[in-house]
């Protein structure tokens, strides 16, 4: 009787083991998942900064930035051309702008991003993010392709 309990002690603890073992990797994954549309919205919104700020303001440098930037979605790219001429940057809904931005928070439902200037804490711009296969991609940021209830609060 002493030998079936432990083989069967052994077997529950073994089973334990390798089941928090699966959680974690499943939880690893999830957070790698997160972080990755973290990463999206971040690199794009600071490679677009960083990109205005080698060049004056040129509608068509933009246009074609834009058009050839893989992190974007189709849809981005026609909304953004259906704008038009505006007297502010639609992708920060701004004129002035910081130079850096970082992540406050992040919404899974909506899948909106929410950035705010590295030393202008209160410039906060949302950029939605859409999963497209295994690779995530911009869909939206400032006032292109965002809806009004979603967009950062001017």
């Amino acid at each position: 009787m002493k030998k079936i309990v432990i083989v069967i002690s052994v077997i529950w603890f073994s089973a334990l083991t390798n089941a928090k073992n699966f959680t974690y990797e499943i939880n690893s994954r999830e957070e790698l998942n997160v972080q990755q549309n973290k990463n999206v919205a971040l690199n794009f919104i600071n490679s677009y900064v960083k990109f205005l700020g080698i060049l004056p303001p040129d509608r068509k440098k933009i246009n074609s930035w834009i058009a050839n930037n893989k992190m974007l979605t189709q849809n981005f790219k026609t909304a953004y051309k259906k704008i038009g001429n505006v007297d502010f940057d639609p992708i920060l809904d701004a004129q002035d702008y910081p130079e850096n931005f970082e992540i406050i928070k992040f919404n899974e439902k909506t899948g909106i991003v929410t950035v705010k200037g590295k030393n202008w804490e209160d410039f906060i711009v949302n950029i939605k993010i859409i999963k497209t296969g295994n690779t995530w991609f911009v869909d939206g940021c400032g006032v292109v392709n965002i809806p009004k209830n979603l967009r950062a609060k001017r």
